[in-house]
């Protein structure tokens, strides 16, 4: 069965199921407001409160008998919680110029040294045998000092 109670807020008629009463609804502003069964006599009214209030179901009261419904003059502006943008989204390009600076650099190194081929033994860069190094040319301390070993 249809309930037909106003808006706390803005008096328009909202049509909900029996089952609502007491329950949280939404007008067609997406204001809460709740339908309460009013105290003397049958009949339901919406309230801004769970509980109900006594000038709530005054106001329904007086809408009822005929009292002009309040007018919309626009209201005021909804705060908007989220915050600006503007912070995040010029963090956000920073973070993407990053990764692309990221992937070139890698895809040029992977391109330059030869990976995804397999990689070129010809060159042969920083791999001398053990046979070809001259012991004649290797320092009396193990390294560091210029001095040779002439024995």
């Amino acid at each position: 069965m249809s309930i037909k109670v106003r808006s706390p807020y803005s008096g328009v008629e909202v049509a909900v199921r029996s089952e609502d009463v007491g329950r949280a609804l939404r007008d067609e502003s997406g204001r809460v407001f709740y339908v309460i069964a009013r105290g003397a006599g049958g009949g339901y009214y919406g309230s801004k409160v769970r509980a109900g209030s006594e000038s709530d179901e005054a106001q329904a009261r007086r809408w009822a008998e005929g009292e002009s419904l309040p007018v919309s003059s626009g209201g005021a502006a909804v705060h908007d919680a989220r915050g600006s943008g503007g912070r995040r989204s010029s963090a956000g390009w920073v973070v993407a110029v990053l990764v692309i600076v990221l992937l070139a650099s890698g895809g040029w190194w992977v391109w330059r040294s030869g990976v995804l081929s397999g990689g070129t033994d010809s060159d042969g860069v920083g791999d001398v045998p053990v046979e070809e190094i001259e012991p004649d040319a290797v320092p009396a301390d193990g390294g560091g000092s210029a001095e040779l070993i002439t024995e």
